[in-house]
This record gives C-alpha cells, sequence and structure tokens, in this order.
C-alpha cells in the first residue's frame, strides 16, 4: 500500500467512525414539540419544572426517551382547576423515562415533606400515560394524576 492510499484508507475509517459512533438529536424547545416530531430515535432533556399549556397528545411512532435532572425536576399537566392528558403511546413506539422528580420522607412520621415529579395529569384512561406500546420508566415520580375511565390514573 503506498502512502497516497494509506492517508485515504485513514480519512474513510476516521468518517466511518464518527458516523456510527456520533448520534445527532434534534434539540427541542418543548416537551410537546417532542412527542410530536417524527425523528427516531429522539431525546429531550430538561431540568427544573416544565409547565405544559394544553394536552401532550398522541406520540410520534419510534423511540423517545424524555430525561429529567432528578432533584426538583417535574411536568406539570394542571393550572389552576384545568387538568391536561398526557403521552399516548401507540404499539410499536417506545418511551423512556428518567431521572425526574424525586421525594423527601420524615423518618419519623413516614410523612412526605417534599415532592415532586409528574404530576397534575386527567384523562379518561391512564392519566398520564395511556401506553400500548413499550414503556420505561428509571427514577420517575407519578402522583396527583387521574384517570376517570377503566385504566389506571397514571400508567
Amino acid at each position: 500500500m503506498n502512502k497516497k492510499s494509506l492517508i485515504l484508507a485513514l480519512i474513510l475509517s476516521i468518517t466511518l467512525f464518527d458516523c456510527i459512533t456520533n448520534t445527532s438529536y434534534a434539540e427541542y424547545s418543548s416537551l410537546i414539540e417532542a412527542v410530536r416530531d417524527t425523528t427516531t430515535p429522539r431525546e429531550y432533556s430538561f431540568s427544573g419544572i416544565e409547565q405544559l399549556t394544553s394536552s401532550i397528545g398522541t406520540m410520534a411512532p419510534g423511540t423517545l426517551t424524555i430525561t429529567g435532572n432528578g432533584e426538583g425536576s417535574g411536568i406539570l399537566g394542571k393550572i389552576n382547576s384545568t387538568q391536561y392528558s398526557g403521552i399516548i403511546v401507540n404499539s410499536g413506539s417506545t418511551l423512556i423515562m428518567r431521572n425526574i422528580g424525586d421525594a423527601a420522607v420524615d423518618l419519623e412520621t413516614g410523612a412526605i415533606t417534599y415532592i415532586s415529579g409528574i404530576e397534575g395529569f386527567k384523562k379518561a384512561n391512564g392519566g398520564v400515560i395511556y401506553n400500548s406500546g413499550t414503556l420505561t420508566l428509571e427514577d420517575v415520580v407519578l402522583y396527583n394524576n387521574n384517570g376517570n375511565g377503566s385504566f389506571g390514573s397514571a400508567v
């Protein structure tokens, strides 16, 4: 192999390696935008509290990962007395939610002294998440949600 062929082979292998290992994700300005985008896989990260002003709706097909920053992070589905519906995950789609919310418990009384997470959603079935696909919840707090149909109030 001559010097020019070796350099060309090196450039090709570095470029191919970069294409395989550097997955790029779109940046979203809101949770609803990430849920409805058709790019897959896609990822939405946030810190603090995300206050929704409308229902989330049906997740576009594919895989979506939503990641909070844990302590103090949450998604609020209620403004005053208006409760919004959460995410609908259809068959064949995958929703992964990680590190959203936390809670503190008084060890003497057992009372919850602080809680954050996903709260305030209301839907006829599956208050926060109506799932027909694949759902993974890792370190996620779901509380104060309401499902007034025949399925769960959170999932």
